[in-house]
C-alpha cells in the first residue's frame, strides 16, 4: 500500500511537468527479447518479456529501490508459461510511452480489452519498474493522474 501511495505521489508531482509522448502502436512481439533498461520503452519491453518467458526472478534487478522490498532476490521464482498466455502477451500492443522531465515515465499497453500503465523511474543510469496499474479504456488511462498528455 505504501508503494502505491508513493507511486501516486510521484505521479501527482509530475502532472505539473511537461510530458513528452511517443506513439508506438506495435505489438510486443515486434521488439527484441533483450535485457535493456536504457530507455523507458526498452525497460518496459524488458519487463514485459519477464512475464512472457516466466523469468520473474529477474524482476528484482529491474525494479526501483522504492519497491525493491517487494521484489527481493530469491522471493520471485521463475515459472513455466502456458503457450496460449505467452501468445496473448506477445500480441499486446504497446500504445505509447510518456516521459515526464526525464525521470518518470509511463508505458501504456493494451491487453485485449483493457490497458496497463507501467510506471518507470530513472535511477542509477537506468529505467526501473516502479509499479503497474490497470484501466478499462484509453480514456481512463488519460484521466489517470499518472498520465497527462500535454501534447494534445
Amino acid at each position: 500500500m505504501k508503494r502505491l501511495f508513493f507511486a501516486f505521489l510521484i505521479c501527482c508531482i509530475t502532472t505539473a511537468l511537461a510530458a513528452q509522448t511517443a506513439a508506438i502502436n506495435k505489438p510486443l512481439k515486434d521488439f527484441p527479447n533483450v535485457y535493456d533498461l536504457s530507455t523507458p520503452l526498452n525497460a518496459g519491453v524488458t519487463i514485459s518479456y519477464f512475464f512472457v518467458n516466466g523469468t520473474m526472478s529477474q524482476f528484482h534487478d529491474a525494479s526501483s529501490y522504492m519497491n525493491s522490498l517487494a521484489h527481493q532476490k530469491g522471493t520471485l521464482s521463475d515459472r513455466i508459461v502456458d503457450e496460449a498466455y505467452k501468445e496473448r502477451l506477445l500480441n499486446d500492443t504497446i500504445k505509447e510511452v510518456v516521459v515526464y522531465k526525464d525521470f518518470v515515465a509511463c508505458m501504456i499497453t493494451k491487453h485485449n480489452s483493457d490497458y496497463s500503465i507501467r510506471v518507470l523511474v530513472f535511477e542509477d543510469g537506468k529505467w526501473l519498474n516502479l509499479c503497474e496499474d490497470g484501466r478499462n479504456s484509453m480514456e481512463e488511462v488519460r484521466n489517470r493522474t499518472c498520465y497527462q498528455n500535454k501534447n494534445g
